[in-house]
């Protein structure tokens, strides 16, 4: 997939994204009805959960694979838990501190650390990176480590 420019931050990865695929499921009941905001409270209630089986990246020097499984809180947030797994970790890092979307300090220290947890795959390539996601609260966390809140989600009035 070619984008028509790159999106700001990410220059370093360029204008092509050589693979991008996603395997998700919803489970739980699927209620009738106008009213978003009710629906996915029934939803959430009837056990309803996204799980993304697969996620598939290769952009630039980063390629990445991930799984999670999503649900609702009792305010109709997004939660769950997950994992990534990452190559060219470092490159990505450097191409967000230049960026400026990320702190350099944050990013030299977390550069020591990466060779340290990344592991060579049984099948050769490149050493990744496996690290757990969680969303808890509107907090995204990396391996216990929050990394950024998101906006709540606003339902539409009945």
């Amino acid at each position: 997939m070619d984008l028509p420019a790159a999106p700001a931050g990410a220059a370093a990865f360029g204008r092509r994204i050589a693979a991008l695929g996603a395997d998700l499921a919803l489970t739980g009941p699927v209620p009738p009805g106008r009213h978003p905001a009710a629906r996915a409270e029934v939803w959430r209630d009837g056990g309803g959960t996204a799980e993304l089986r697969a996620l598939t990246l290769r952009w630039g020097p980063v390629g990445a694979t991930a799984a999670a499984t999503l649900a609702l809180d009792e305010a109709l947030q997004p939660m769950g838990a997950g994992t990534v797994r990452l190559s060219g970790a470092v490159p990505a890092l450097d191409a967000l501190a230049e960026a400026g979307l990320i702190n350099r300090r944050a990013a030299a220290t977390a550069r020591a650390i990466i060779p340290l947890l990344s592991r060579a795959p049984a099948g050769g390539g490149p050493a990744e990176l496996e690290v757990p996601l969680t969303l808890e609260d509107r907090t995204l966390s990396i391996a216990r480590i929050a990394v950024a809140r998101l906006t709540p989600v606003v339902w539409p009035e009945r």
